[in-house]
């Protein structure tokens, strides 16, 4: 995963240093409209698609020159690194839960397997007494 992202912030950093200098007044309007409605989404999918947006309107810039585009790489590499530490820590809660889940089976399985006994024993005390 992280090897993933740190592609991804190389790449789209090169991206973003194209396209920072390019940018129009109205382009920068639009990219910032488009991040309101990111932050406004209220459903996952909403923030997607506006994120979608953003990112599709940012790499295909044309225009005048702008000179934040060190800043704009550094935001997105922000990004992705915060990205990969939660998918890290999501798979990292799957798997420990899936662990906790194969303990829980072992342990009810055990607990069967000692009943069992115990009931076994007790029928071969009840022969043996009888």
């Amino acid at each position: 995963i992280e090897e993933v992202y740190d592609l991804r912030i190389v790449l789209e950093g090169h991206a973003v240093r194209l396209a920072v200098p390019l940018m129009t007044d109205e382009d920068l309007q639009v990219l910032e409209n488009l991040y309101a409605e990111m932050v406004d989404a209220e459903s996952g999918d909403a923030k997607l698609a506006a994120r979608e947006r953003f990112y599709i309107n940012l790499y295909s810039m044309t225009g005048r020159p702008r000179r934040d585009a060190e800043r704009a790489v550094s935001q997105l590499a922000s990004h992705y690194r915060r990205v990969a530490i939660l998918i890290r820590r999501y798979l990292r809660d799957a798997a420990m839960s899936e662990k906790q889940s194969q303990r829980t089976i072992r342990d009810i399985d055990v607990e069967r397997a000692a009943r069992s006994r115990r009931a076994r024993n007790r029928g071969t005390d009840r022969n043996a007494t009888g």
